[in-house]
C-alpha cells in the first residue's frame, strides 16, 4: 500500500522551527550564550539542507503516526519513505509504502465446522501394557557387567556408519537400549550380543529400514561399532505389589483403570487437534486473501531456524556442514518449504479474521490465572525465569487463551 501525505506550508514551517531549536542545541558561537543563539544566528551556522532534513524526518515520524491511527491499516513491513517536495514556506509531500495486514473473505466457516467431526479415540490392551512397561522400565536398577552384553542388558555404544562417511564423515554417533528390544538397526543389535565393555567390531553389513531418514543416503552401509558400557537391568515385576509402590493404587486392575484414564484423555486430545487442523484447512481453503510476502518470508525464516535446531539435536552436525553433505543450498531449502509456510499464513490470517468477527478478546486476568498455573510446576520464581522466561510466557499464554476462543467460537472441540 502507498500512501501520500502532505503538510501545508504553515504546518511544515512549524515543524522547521523545531528543528532548528533542536539543533542548535550544544551550538557555540563566540558572543552568545549556549540555548540562546537567535533563530536567524543559528539558521545560518547550521545551514538550510541540514534544518530541512531535520525538519522533514520529524514531519515523516508526525505524518505517518497520524497515517496509521486514522486509516486503521496494520503494517506489517518497515515503511518505505520517499520525498516527494521539501522547501521552506511551501508544502511538505512525501509517500508512505508499506505492507499492511490483507482483507480476508471468509466463508461460512461455522457451517464447514459443523461438517467435521471428531473421531471417537480406541484405547488397546496393547496401549495400557506400553504404558506399563514405561513405568517399570522407570523403576529399573542398573548395575555394570564385567561379561558379555546379553538379551536384556542395558548397553551404550559408539559407533561409525562408514557407508556414510560422505554425510557424517569420521563423526562418532552415540545410543544406548535394551539390547534385544529393536532400538537399533536391524543385524547392528544383533552383532552386539557376547561383546563386552570395550570391545569392537567392525565391517558389520546392516540395511536401512526403508522409513528411516538415512535411507536416502543408502540402502546398505558397513558399521564399525564399540561397546561403552554394559549394565545389568534389572526391574520390578508388573504385579499388585509394582502398582502399591507407585501411590494411590490399591492393585494392579486401579493402575491399569487409572492408565487407561490418562491414556484416554491423551488420544481425545489428539483427535480434538486433528480436527481443529481439518477445520482450518477446509475453511482456508474456502478464503480469498493475498498473502503478503514479509509474513512468508517471517514464517520461512522461523521455520528454517526450527529446522537448524532439528539437524544439530538429530544429525549432531551443523547447519553449515548439512548443506555441503547433502549439495544443497539455503534458497534449495527456502524454495522446498515456501509452500507450507504460505499455507500456514493463510491459516493464521483466516483464524485471525475469525477471531475479529467473533469478537474475541483475552483479559489480562485470564493470562495472570493461566501464568499462575504454570508457575506452580515449578519450585521457585528463578526457576521460571531461568527456564522459560515471564515475558514469553505471557505472550504464548495470550495466543493460547485466544486460539481457545476463537475455536471455542466455531465449534466447541474440547
Amino acid at each position: 500500500m502507498e500512501i501520500l501525505a502532505e503538510f501545508s506550508p504553515e504546518e511544515f514551517n512549524a515543524f522547521y522551527d523545531k528543528a532548528v531549536l533542536l539543533l542548535s542545541n550544544g551550538l557555540k558561537i563566540d558572543g552568545f550564550r549556549e540555548g540562546k543563539i537567535p533563530k536567524e544566528i543559528a539558521t545560518q551556522r547550521l545551514g538550510e539542507e541540514k534544518i530541512l532534513t531535520q525538519a522533514a524526518e520529524m514531519a515523516v515520524h508526525d505524518g505517518y503516526e497520524k497515517i496509521i491511527s486514522e486509516s486503521k491499516i496494520e503494517p506489517i513491513s518497515r515503511p518505505e519513505i520517499g520525498i516527494k517536495k521539501l522547501a521552506k514556506s511551501n508544502p511538505f509531500v512525501f509517500s508512505v509504502k508499506v505492507a499492511t495486514m490483507p482483507d480476508v473473505v471468509l466463508p461460512d466457516y461455522k457451517k464447514i465446522a459443523a461438517e467435521v467431526g471428531i473421531k471417537t479415540a480406541i484405547i488397546s490392551s496393547k496401549d495400557i501394557e506400553e504404558s506399563l512397561k514405561w513405568l517399570q522400565k522407570s523403576r529399573g536398577k542398573f548395575t555394570a557387567k564385567n561379561g558379555p552384553a546379553e538379551k536384556g542388558d542395558f548397553v551404550a555404544i559408539e559407533y561409525w556408519l562408514s557407508g556414510l562417511n560422505d554425510f557424517f564423515g569420521s563423526n562418532n554417533q552415540k545410543d544406548n537400549f535394551i539390547l534385544g528390544e529393536g532400538g537399533l538397526f536391524p543385524g547392528l543389535e544383533d552383532s552386539l550380543a557376547g561383546m563386552t565393555a570395550g570391545g569392537e567390531k567392525d565391517k558389520i553389513q546392516i540395511s536401512i529400514p526403508e522409513n528411516h531418514p538415512l535411507r536416502k543416503f543408502g540402502k546398505n552401509v558397513e558399521v564399525k561399532v564399540r561397546v561403552v558400557s554394559v549394565q545389568k537391568a534389572e526391574f520390578p515385576e508388573i504385579n499388585d505389589q509394582f502398582a502399591l509402590s507407585l501411590g494411590n493404587f490399591k492393585d494392579l486392575d486401579s493402575l491399569k483403570k487409572e492408565l487407561e484414564k490418562g491414556i484416554l484423555l491423551d488420544k481425545n486430545q489428539e483427535e480434538v487437534i486433528a480436527a481443529r487442523s481439518e477445520i482450518v484447512e477446509k475453511i482456508s481453503k474456502e478464503s480469498v486473501c493475498e498473502i503478503p510476502l514479509p509474513l512468508i518470508d517471517s514464517q520461512q525464516k522461523k521455520m528454517l531456524e526450527r529446522m537448524k535446531a532439528d539437524i544439530q539435536n538429530s544429525l549432531k552436525m551443523s547447519y553449515d556442514d548439512y548443506l555441503e553433505k547433502t549439495g544443497k543450498t539455503e534458497k534449495d531449502i527456502l524454495t522446498a518449504i515456501l509452500p507450507q509456510a504460505e499455507r500456514s499464513v493463510k491459516n493464521s490470517l483466516v483464524l485471525r479474521e475469525i477471531g475479529k468477527k467473533e469478537n474475541i478478546a483475552v483479559s489480562e486476568k485470564e493470562i495472570e490465572e493461566e501464568v499462575n498455573k504454570t508457575l506452580k510446576r515449578y519450585s521457585s520464581q528463578e526457576e521460571f525465569e531461568k527456564k522459560v522466561g515471564l515475558d514469553k510466557m505471557i505472550e504464548y499464554v495470550r495466543e493460547y487463551l485466544w486460539t481457545e476462543k476463537v475455536f471455542k467460537s466455531i465449534k466447541n472441540l474440547t
